[in-house]
């Protein structure tokens, strides 16, 4: 029989077994994927990495790592979920697979989605040569490891070129410093080297703007003086980091333009920061 036919088969059978015997009674029917029909795809760029397998009447299975957000492994299907879809290591000729709790699948805007940390086991897994099920209402999607190796590993190797961040996160940065800090710490010279990696990898980058405030404690001209400080400091960080210098603009405004109440320290704490923008040809 067809592999089509046989996959509208067993949904047939599952129909008729609820309808005999009720959905709480009936056992879910197993889809076995034919190896042949097992051919995961790859795409990726810094921003985006994408390991898929479109399966025939079911939907499209896949590993998806986009810049700036965790990894996660997507099920998009034309079948109805049911109340616990899950994730389920399986037995493969080679290997048998461990006694464990089936990992649960989560609603989100693309489908379904493992969360990150059960998205890393599934995919270290794989490499073992573990086959896995995809359970949903009254169906388990069974999937074969075969025709894997290669394109996983193109996959692997796009994860460790990705842009630590996205295009929306890298276009509006803010640093905030405490009160009298003018040395970057730690987490801020981070926060840097992120977007000078984001910038080499986004040829679009036209300019990087970065402006400078204080909160209005203190003297006018000594909070300017701190505010030239504070950029000069932080375009400083982003040429040592690789960024051009022709590409940054820096600018101190001192007290000017507050974005929170300076009456109140949690204001005056919101005031006191570097903003970086990214600006991308054609003005984007």
């Amino acid at each position: 029989m067809p592999r089509r036919l046989r996959f509208v088969a067993a949904g047939l059978i599952g129909v008729l077994t609820a309808a005999l015997h009720g959905p709480v009674l009936s056992a879910p029917s197993t889809v076995t994927v034919a190896m042949d029909q097992v051919l995961w795809l790859y795409a990726g760029d810094a921003f985006r990495c994408e390991l898929k397998l479109p399966v025939e009447d079911f939907g499209t299975l896949s590993f998806v790592h986009e810049a700036g957000h965790e990894l996660q492994f997507r099920v998009d299907t034309i079948m109805s979920p049911g109340a616990a879809p899950a994730v389920s290591l399986e037995s493969s000729p080679w290997r048998q697979a461990p006694a464990q709790a089936a990992m649960p699948l989560k609603p989100n805007a693309q489908g379904l989605a493992l969360d990150s940390e059960a998205t890393r086991q599934l995919l270290a897994a794989l490499y073992q040569r573990f086959w896995f099920g995809v359970h949903l209402d009254r169906i388990k999607l069974k999937v074969p490891t075969v025709h894997w190796e290669a394109r996983a590993d193109e996959f692997q190797q796009c994860q460790a070129g990705l842009s630590p961040l996205s295009i929306a996160q890298a276009r509006d940065r803010t640093l905030f410093y405490k009160q009298g800090q003018r040395a970057l710490s730690t987490e801020q010279l981070q926060e840097l080297a992120n977007m000078a990696r984001y910038i080499a990898l986004d040829p679009q980058v036209s300019r990087v703007l970065v402006d400078s405030y204080t909160d209005n404690t203190g003297s006018y001209l000594g909070n300017l003086q701190l505010s030239r400080e504070r950029a000069a400091d932080v375009a400083a960080a982003l040429r040592e980091f690789g960024v051009p210098a022709k590409l940054i603009e820096h600018r101190a405004h001192g007290e000017r333009y507050p974005s929170a109440n300076n009456a109140t320290p949690e204001g005056r704490d919101l005031n006191r920061r570097v903003t970086l923008r990214i600006i991308r040809k054609n003005g984007k």
